[in-house]
Formats: structure tokens, C-alpha cells, sequence
């Protein structure tokens, strides 16, 4: 099994996907896109969304260790267009539930 589909899995993407993974000496840096046209989902309510507002910056976050090797996320994040709440962040789903 490759390390993106292993990766993808543990994390449970199914709106994005592993472009890259890069290992340097402090961490593995792994790299995720959207993954085709795949509905993205409201970062407030979780409803599906129909329409991407725009893309922002890309942006690093830390996870657990793999390999006793810190793993740091890298992606561009979507805003939304939610019909319920309006333009909003999409939801990540490797964030963890009890952040903002």
C-alpha cells in the first residue's frame, strides 16, 4: 500500500486526497488537494455545499506522529457556500471535533 492511501485512510478523506508526502529530517510533510469536484462541507453546520466562494492561503497543521516523525498537514483551504450560514471555511475532516 502506498504511504498517500495509507495516509488517506487513517485520516478518513473522502472529499480530498494525498498529493504528496515529503520527509525531511524534523517531520513528514504531506500535501492534500481537493479531490475532483467532491461536495465539500459547511465548517459551522457540516451541510453539503454546491458552491466553492473562493480558495485562501495554504495553511500547515500538526497531527500525531508517524514514524516517530511529527506529520504536518499542508493545504489550501475552500471557503463555501453554505445555504444555511452563509460563506463559510469548509470542514476538515482531520481537524478534531473540539477545536473552533
Amino acid at each position: 500500500m502506498l504511504i498517500e492511501t495509507f495516509i488517506r485512510k487513517q485520516l478518513r478523506l473522502k472529499a480530498h486526497t494525498v498529493t504528496k508526502v515529503e520527509e525531511t529530517g524534523e517531520c513528514m510533510l504531506v500535501h492534500i488537494d481537493r479531490l475532483g469536484q467532491r461536495l465539500l462541507r459547511c465548517g459551522v453546520c457540516r451541510q453539503r455545499c454546491l458552491e466553492v466562494h473562493d480558495i485562501r492561503e495554504e495553511r500547515n497543521g500538526a497531527i500525531c506522529p508517524l514514524r516517530e516523525l511529527p506529520l504536518k498537514l499542508r493545504y489550501r483551504p475552500r471557503r463555501v457556500k453554505c445555504p444555511r450560514c452563509g460563506v463559510r471555511v469548509e470542514d476538515f475532516p482531520w481537524r478534531s471535533r473540539g477545536r473552533g
